[in-house]
């Protein structure tokens, strides 16, 4: 069975409740439109900053409740059932969601709403929604080289640390669906030129929203002595 793992905590292994269903809902498009008066013709600004902007998605899950040991006792079950509701809704703000149908990606996810419960018996259902940053992302830094996750569809080996004497132009792909900000580690001080922008790194580990990896081919142009390293972990819808 499936499961997730959410708080540390692993919904079978952990908790003795298997996933009855899933659905893993697909985020939205952030569309900003502007129609004009007296006119049937709509303007779509949704690409004013360089990139398509997604809203937040749905993960629902239906979770088994009840005692395998004694399936007919209600007492057991709602202790299960509390045991659920206190590990998975006591915190207040995003964190890692881990669902054993993707193996080599996480969600960001918060329940928000109260989950839905039925029961006949001493047997129940309960229905919990998350709400999720819109990409998954993964679990492994890009320019890992695991053999065994490597997918050939949608992965590419590449490497992300470079030795510079001087100037050296180097790629950089960002096979995600949402651009990159990776941290940087430098052995000194660097200038990087991507996209004719030229960012300064200082020795150490830097990382800025200002420096961003788009989608698909990057050629960077470094310059300084050392060695410099790019580190992220890329998002997918």
């Amino acid at each position: 069975m499936f499961g997730i793992k959410y708080r540390n905590y692993h919904s079978q292994k952990h908790l003795g409740i298997t996933v009855d269903s899933r659905v893993i809902g697909n985020p939205s498009k952030e569309k900003y439109t502007v129609r004009i008066p007296g006119s049937s013709r709509t303007f779509d600004f949704s690409s004013l900053y360089g990139r398509q902007l997604y809203n937040e998605r749905q993960l629902q899950y239906v979770f088994n409740i009840y005692d395998r040991r004694d399936p007919t006792s209600k007492i057991n079950m709602n202790v299960i059932k509390q045991k659920l509701l206190n590990t998975y809704m006591a915190n207040y703000q995003k964190e890692p969601l881990y669902d054993d149908a993707f193996p080599n990606f996480y969600f960001d996810a918060e329940i928000v709403n109260a989950p839905e419960f039925s029961e006949r018996g001493g047997i129940g259902k309960m229905t919990v929604t998350f709400n999720a940053y819109p990409f998954m992302i993964s679990r492994e830094v890009e320019g890992h080289d695991i053999w065994d996750i490597f997918n050939f569809e949608t992965d590419i080996a590449q490497d992300v640390a470079f030795e510079v004497s001087g100037r050296r132009t180097v790629t950089l792909w960002n096979t995600g669906a949402e651009v990159a900000n990776p941290t940087i580690i430098a052995s000194g001080n660097f200038q990087i030129t991507l996209g004719g922008v030229t960012y300064t790194v200082n020795s150490g580990q830097t990382q800025s929203l200002d420096f961003e990896l788009p989608t698909g081919e990057n050629q960077l142009l470094l310059s300084g002595n050392g060695r410099i390293e790019f580190r992220w972990h890329k998002e997918v819808l």
